[in-house]
C-alpha cells in the first residue's frame, strides 16, 4: 500500500463546482436573452417611429394636396395667376388642327 498522498476533489466539491458553472452558464444564458431582447424592442421601436413618420408625412401631403385642391377651386376663372384676364372661351381654338397651327407658328 502506498501512503497517503494527494486525493481528488471530494463528491462535495465537485456537486459545489458542478452548482457554480450551472449558475454561470445561466447567469450568461440570462445576459445573451436580455441583450437579444433588448435588441428586437429597439427594433421594434425604430420601425414604430418609421411607420409614425411616415403616416405624418402622407397627412401632411393630404392636407398640402386639400389645400391646393380648394385654392384652385376658389379661383376666379376670369383671371389668370398673374392676375391679368383669362381669354373669352369664344377665344379658345375650336379644333386640334387650329391649336396645333397656333402652337406651330408661336414655335416659328
Amino acid at each position: 500500500m502506498c501512503g497517503g498522498g494527494p486525493k481528488g476533489p471530494s463528491a462535495e466539491e465537485i456537486a459545489a463546482q458542478t452548482r457554480a458553472n450551472k449558475e454561470l452558464v445561466d447567469a450568461e444564458t440570462k445576459k445573451i436573452n436580455d441583450e437579444r431582447e433588448a435588441q428586437k424592442e429597439k427594433e421594434a421601436q425604430k420601425v414604430l417611429a418609421d411607420q409614425t413618420a411616415m403616416a405624418t408625412a402622407d397627412q401632411q401631403r393630404k392636407q398640402r394636396q386639400q389645400t391646393l385642391l380648394g385654392g384652385i377651386l376658389e379661383e376666379d376663372d376670369d383671371t389668370l395667376p398673374d392676375g391679368t384676364a383669362a381669354p373669352a372661351v369664344a377665344d379658345k381654338p375650336k379644333s386640334k388642327k387650329k391649336s396645333k397651327t397656333i402652337l406651330q407658328s408661336l414655335g416659328e
